[in-house]
């Protein structure tokens, strides 16, 4: 078995996600990583890799549909202006990023309807 096989198949039991580069220095220099080579990997690993390709997606109810939009920015139009700034000044708390806090997309979109409608009367 000459050396090039043996290299291949001690990497086929115990693959590695990033293999050094080839131009990495012998004194301990710094090592730059290169992407994995698809011989390298196993199916089920290859497999992996292309299912986690997947962005993930939002569920359904947290997106608000255009009639429930059209249903709230007629809700706003019938507030009073106080009430409606007191609908932004929630909707701006809830939509605020924070450690560990990113909005949805529904708070984000009530949000924009309270402005759009305090921009109306102004």
């Amino acid at each position: 078995m000459s050396t090039r096989e043996a290299s291949f198949k001690r990497d086929r039991v115990r693959p590695s996600l990033f293999a050094a580069s080839k131009n990495t220095t012998a004194s301990g220099g710094r090592r730059s990583l290169t992407a994995p080579s698809l011989e390298v990997l196993s199916s089920e690993q290859i497999a992996k890799l292309i299912k986690s390709g997947v962005m993930a997606r939002r569920p359904a109810d947290e997106v608000l549909s255009r009639k429930e939009l059209t249903e709230l920015q007629r809700r706003l139009s019938m507030m009073s202006p106080t009430a409606v700034e007191d609908f932004y000044r929630s909707a701006h708390m809830v939509c605020r990023i924070g450690p560990g806090h990113f909005p949805s997309a529904r708070a984000i979109q009530e949000l924009v309807q309270a402005w759009k409608q305090m921009r109306k009367w102004r």
